[in-house]
């Protein structure tokens, strides 16, 4: 036995020990059979037993290594698609969504995790359509392999090189290629706004025109914020403006700080969402109410709402509360079906990213792994010429006017 191979068995073994005793209630639970030690012993029993038969890599197998393999391998046993861990400070983690904020208003894209955990990108600018899609597989940033990545390690590889950056991704139909990515000159829209009208199947902006179309692109705290205030006062200050279509079409969510801007289609104290817990007090349940917007300034608008399969989360959540509360009908394809929320958990010096509830429309319906049905089905047209989706969204609006 080398020098210090006993002290380092007998760290690793306290580690071992530690995370036991943590866990034991949960694993007390399960019912052993008569004859053998309690469960959580047996595992402790051939935890150390491991660890005195992997003596011959004791410098590699430091305590530092166990304690964080242990906690990994404890993420990934939840069977949570969105489970990561971060070795990161307390501080500098908190504030992941910053990263991804920044992510998106630099360079226009953001990148989230799909059902595998492979990167991906999660929601695309207009500026950056043309180099991007939804759904590609991110592999690598600069010289980094980024294609297992969590999402905000994979944003901080790519603020951190210098411009411009070569990202090589991977799409649908798996043909890989390279492009090359600068950052913005000026910030993406998160909210855009047109007043305009459809002239044979087409839409046209024009300043009479009696439809407002409303984007969210993206939930991106402070910028979309800002950004729908501007939406608000443009229609507002249309003089013919009398119906809204908003359009979360490729919009994957994001901050939920966002939720107030929902109150401007509602009456005060309309219920919004449900949200219940999944950990720790799982008996928990709230309802949100709308006490953000008193004015409701879009609640005399006929809204209709357009999602496609890649509408998730937040952006699904308007959808429903819209189609519940408002009657507002949905135009397009069914969505993605993201009803459930995530949250950092801060151990020590790791940040734990699991689902820690679930969502549920005001009704009290769960959409998880289900998504919203459209009320007026229509299949994506990439065309730029056309969009058959708000064709048919203004067209429904006509038809219940009359």
């Amino acid at each position: 036995m080398r020098p210090g191979t006993r002290s380092l068995k007998g760290r690793l073994s306290s580690a071992v020990a530690i995370v036991f005793c943590l866990l034991s209630p949960a694993f007390l639970a399960a019912d052993p059979a008569p004859s053998d030690p309690p469960y959580p012993e047996q595992l402790l029993r051939s935890a150390v037993e491991a660890l005195a038969r992997l003596e011959p890599y004791a410098d590699i197998l430091t305590p530092d290594l166990v304690g964080e393999s242990m906690i990994r391998g404890l993420v990934a046993g939840l069977s949570d698609p969105y489970a990561a861990v971060s070795r990161s400070t307390p501080a500098s983690v908190t504030p992941a969504s910053a990263v991804m904020d920044r992510g998106f208003s630099e360079y226009g894209f953001l990148m989230g995790s799909d059902e595998y955990g492979r990167l991906v990108v999660a929601d695309v600018s207009e500026v950056r359509s043309d180099l991007l899609t939804i759904g590609d597989r991110v592999l690598r940033i600069g010289e980094v392999n980024v294609a297992a990545m969590d999402p905000w390690d994979a944003f901080s590889v790519l603020l951190e090189d210098a411009a411009p950056v070569p990202v090589a991704i991977e799409d649908a139909r798996g043909v890989v290629r390279t492009v090359a990515i600068n950052p913005l000159t000026v910030a993406p829209e998160s909210v855009t706004v047109r007043i305009g009208r459809m002239r044979l199947g087409r839409w046209r902006d024009d300043p009479s025109g009696d439809a407002a179309w409303i984007t969210i692109n993206s939930f991106v705290d402070g910028l979309t914020h800002a950004q729908w205030e501007e939406a608000v006062q443009t229609v507002w200050g249309s003089p013919s403006a009398r119906s809204i279509i908003l359009d979360v079409r490729g919009n994957g969510g994001g901050d939920n700080s966002c939720l107030s801007l929902l109150g401007d289609f509602f009456p005060h104290g309309t219920q919004l969402v449900q949200f219940r817990a999944l950990l720790g007090e799982q008996s928990w349940t709230q309802s949100v109410a709308n006490t953000f917007r008193p004015r409701s300034r879009f609640l005399s608008y006929p809204t209709a709402v357009l999602v496609d399969r890649h509408t998730a989360s937040l952006a699904e959540v308007f959808a429903a509360a819209l189609s519940e509360q408002r009657t507002a009908p949905l135009v397009g394809e069914t969505t993605y079906g993201k009803g459930t929320t995530q949250s950092w958990l801060t151990i020590g010096e790791f940040a734990l990213h699991v689902t820690t509830g679930a969502w549920m429309t005001p009704s009290g319906r769960s959409i998880d792994g289900q998504g919203l049905s459209p009320d007026v089905v229509v299949s994506a047209d990439h065309r730029r010429s056309s969009d058959r989706m708000l064709s048919a969204a203004l067209r429904e609006l006509d038809r219940r006017r009359r």
